[in-house]
């Protein structure tokens, strides 16, 4: 049960204008350090209604590329990283792109993953963060990414007291990495003409 949870907020539709990134990390189960800081992703902002973080916040904070260089300080070489579906991993890989630093090799891993496996009644719907959070009696403030990664990680720690299986199984069953491979060799759909 190591790991560490990451998740961003966005300034726009763009998924590389993080504007804040929350980390926290896991050992055995427990929260053993947390990471958070605001950023300025030098772009527009259409995305403060959803999160309250307005370009005006972030006019003095670290610049998009240093957030990013210390989030890999606090990640050192974790062999887990987990987001709640695949958005932040996206994201972070678009910023890493966007600004010119080397994208971050990290293994990821999917909590809404988790919830499907490990919850049969949310295999379709009610995987989503909130749902899942409000279900297990979780508390947290919505659309702020350290509290966001918290309540992931205590999700993460809640499925895996819960499964029956090896942990090394559902850890693969959730694997990104796993998931794009698996996506690329499927058969596409062959379509009428």
């Amino acid at each position: 049960m190591d790991f560490i949870v990451l998740d961003v907020e966005t300034a726009n539709g763009h998924q590389g204008s993080i504007c804040s990134i929350g980390a926290v990390r896991f050992r055995g189960g427990e929260v053993d350090a947390e990471f958070y800081t605001l950023c300025n992703p030098q772009c527009s902002f259409s995305n403060s209604w959803l999160h309250g973080i307005r370009a005006t916040d972030v006019a003095a904070e670290p610049l998009l590329e240093d957030a990013l260089e210390m989030l890999a300080a606090f990640v050192r070489d974790e062999a887990r990283i987990v987001s709640h579906m695949p958005f932040d991993m996206v994201a972070i890989r678009k910023a890493s792109e966007d600004v010119g630093v080397p994208e971050p090799t990290w293994a990821w891993y999917d909590s809404a993953r988790v919830v499907r496996a490990v919850w049969e009644e949310r295999r379709k719907r009610g995987y989503g963060l909130k749902a899942i959070s409000e279900a297990l009696g979780i508390e947290f403030a919505h659309h702020n990414a350290l509290e966001d990664a918290r309540a992931a990680g205590l999700v993460m720690v809640a499925a895996f007291e819960r499964w029956q299986g090896a942990d090394a199984a559902l850890w693969g069953q959730i694997s990104n990495d796993a998931a794009r491979r698996k996506a690329a060799v499927a058969p596409r759909a062959r379509v009428a003409r």
